[in-house]
């Protein structure tokens, strides 16, 4: 009988788990990855992860809750990680997501002895301003990020920038594509799209404009109404879509909504499995967010074949040159921004073939980014 072949162990390192980008992002490699060479558990922050919970024991992974890294607990949270390796392990790698929290965690690995360090920026500035202290226990964070990683890599060289700082990042760090399943996204099932916009009392006769994120602060949910109360000023047959998870300002925008008069014309429609049917009920999707890591719902409209309207703090990368993304400044103000989305809402149709061409050419299939998310884990230097 044959030596079965040992297994290459990854912990993979995640506040929660739940319908984020960063998940999007491990899960989307996770169900690519081959499972007869490599072992991929999760250790996270939170209960939350009913999201995922199913799938990835499904896939064969294992999850275990942490402590939750807090300046006050900071050591009994870096025990609990090298404990977590002691007990689960070893492994040959620990994949970080969780920003400045790296550092904490690669010293932890550090001490478990794994060989394989990677800190991983998806994220992007916070809106609340940061007091001295707070400025001082950031930079003890980056320093450790520096001395514990063996990689520094990114999902967009402004999240680089962000977490390792630029010049920095530069000499030591690389950019690791989001890819995507790029048909996921574009040969969808037709009979469950229309089911979806019959579901929601929405018509061919329709204008749907969307957004489908964590309800967020940064995230400018704020704004987009006010861009949709303009744009159904001008055009009563609109709709809104709003989804996505409750980060704290779900309330909030649902009363400015009726404060508006616009419960009738916008859509709740809550945290989605099915986020490609989605896409393809809209005919344009708004993206105004005040910071982003690299935006990956960005890319998988494009996919669609949809329209994207976003801020300029959305990171160019996610533009794949295939004319559907329009960056727009925020300081133009809503009228400005329902305008050009009015003017612009004939829908431009890509053949399939120019599409996956171009996400293959960019690095944003999913079969390149497992491809690069495998050297590295490796070791293989590009």
């Amino acid at each position: 009988m044959a030596n079965q072949v040992e297994k290459i162990k990854i912990l993979q390192v995640v506040s929660c788990l739940d319908k984020g980008g960063t998940e999007a992002y491990i899960m989307n490699n996770f169900r690519q990855i081959e499972r007869e060479k490599f072992q991929l558990d999760f250790l996270v922050f939170t209960n939350n992860v009913d999201a995922y919970k199913d799938e990835i024991e499904s896939l064969g992974g294992r999850i275990f809750i942490g402590t939750e890294p807090k300046v006050k607990n900071i050591f009994s949270f870096v025990r609990s990680i090298i404990l977590c390796i002691n007990k689960n392990g070893p492994y040959n790698v620990v994949h970080s997501h969780v920003n400045h929290s790296n550092g904490w965690v690669l010293l932890a690995t550090k001490i478990a002895k794994v060989r394989t360090r990677i800190s991983h920026s998806h994220g992007s500035p916070n809106l609340q301003k940061e007091n001295f202290s707070r400025r001082i226990y950031r930079y003890i964070e980056r320093t450790l990020i520096k001395m514990f990683s063996t990689n520094k890599i990114a999902c967009s060289n402004l999240a680089g920038s962000y977490l390792y700082g630029e010049e920095y990042f530069h000499k030591h760090g690389k950019t690791l594509r989001n890819g995507i399943d790029v048909e996921k996204y574009m040969r969808v099932d037709k009979k469950k799209v229309l089911e979806l916009k019959k579901s929601l009392g929405i018509n061919d006769e329709h204008f749907v404009i969307g957004n489908v994120t964590r309800f967020d602060a940064k995230k400018n949910q704020e704004f987009i109404v006010d861009v949709f109360n303009e744009v159904q000023n001008k055009n009563q047959n609109s709709i809104l879509i709003l989804g996505g998870v409750d980060g704290g300002q779900l309330k909030y925008i649902k009363e400015k909504v009726e404060k508006l008069g616009l419960s009738d014309k916008v859509r709740f429609i809550g945290v989605r499995d099915d986020i490609e049917i989605c896409l393809n009920i809209m005919d344009a999707y708004i993206f105004p967010s005040l910071f982003e890591g690299l935006g990956i719902v960005a890319l998988e409209a494009q996919a669609a074949n949809l329209p994207v309207y976003a801020s300029e703090y959305v990171p160019n990368e996610c533009d794949l040159g295939l004319g559907l993304v329009n960056f727009l400044e925020l300081n133009k103000g809503a009228q400005y921004w329902a305008d050009l989305i009015l003017k612009n809402s004939h829908k431009r149709t890509l053949d399939e073939d120019t599409t996956m061409k171009t996400f293959k050419q960019n690095g944003y299939s999913i079969e390149r980014s497992v491809h690069s998310l495998i050297d590295v884990y490796m070791g293989v230097e590009k």
